[in-house]
């Protein structure tokens, strides 16, 4: 099982990371969910290196 609050204490600052994890979690399956919150993970620290 993930631990939704520390994915929630590391998105804090970033909205779109947020966005997801507030979303209802139900509505897609756990894979579904770390899909995207690894995708937009990687964007973000791309991003966070440039």
């Amino acid at each position: 099982m993930i631990d939704l609050s520390k994915l929630r204490d590391i998105a804090r600052n970033d909205p779109d990371l947020y966005n997801i994890l507030i979303q209802e979690p139900a509505q897609m399956t756990e894979q579904e969910f770390l899909n995207k919150f690894s995708l937009l993970w990687n964007l973000s620290k791309k991003g966070a290196q440039k």
